[in-house]
């Protein structure tokens, strides 16, 4: 019997969480402390780049968009709740979050803090792809691209082209060749 409950460690995907690091206590009006993830720390929460949201499955038909929202999830890996924590509601002392709208095609910048906040939020979501939290099931599943990062990545391959037409057009007789000849061509 006591095959069944034993837990195997290594399929457990929780993370020990530092507290101020990975995560902050904040008390609802009941005096129960919730782990909320530390939207304050860089790691967890970006301040720079542009990130567009790319949906995975698109449809053609304008009813059936891929929208989704939620205000607060469970983190699998650091065992915290994951939102944008408002205020405490006066009649329930329950935490009030902010809903998160996921809008197909949504571009965030990620140097406004609002953006920064639910940037962080979406990516830890059991609705982006990359998240620790992904569900499979997911009918709207979503993945992220950062058009800042393919700007520059563009931007460096272009130069690294130009550099080499720049060494190449400096290069004439048998040192051309040589050069062909290293880059495949055989004439």
């Amino acid at each position: 019997m006591s095959l069944l409950f034993n837990l195997d460690k290594k399929n457990q995907t929780s993370t020990k969480a530092v507290e101020g690091v990975h995560y902050k206590l904040l008390k609802d009006g009941h005096g129960v402390e919730h782990r909320i993830l530390n939207l304050e720390n860089e790691v967890l929460c970006p301040r720079f780049g542009i990130v567009e949201l790319e949906p995975l499955k698109t449809s053609n038909r304008h009813r059936h968009q891929n929208n989704i929202s939620f205000r607060v999830i469970r983190d699998k890996e650091f065992d915290v709740l994951v939102g944008i924590p408002l205020g405490i509601d006066s009649k329930t002392k329950n935490i009030i979050w902010q809903k998160i709208n996921v809008i197909e095609g949504e571009v965030l910048d990620l140097s406004i803090p609002a953006n920064a906040m639910r940037w962080a939020v979406i990516k830890r979501s059991h609705f982006f792809v990359d998240s620790p939290n992904y569900n499979q099931g997911t009918k709207a599943a979503y993945k992220a691209v950062d058009k800042e990062r393919e700007a520059e990545v563009f931007n460096l391959e272009r130069r690294v082209k130009r550099k080499a037409v720049d060494i190449a057009e400096a290069l004439f007789g048998e040192e051309l060749m040589d050069y062909g000849r290293n880059c495949g061509y055989e004439h």
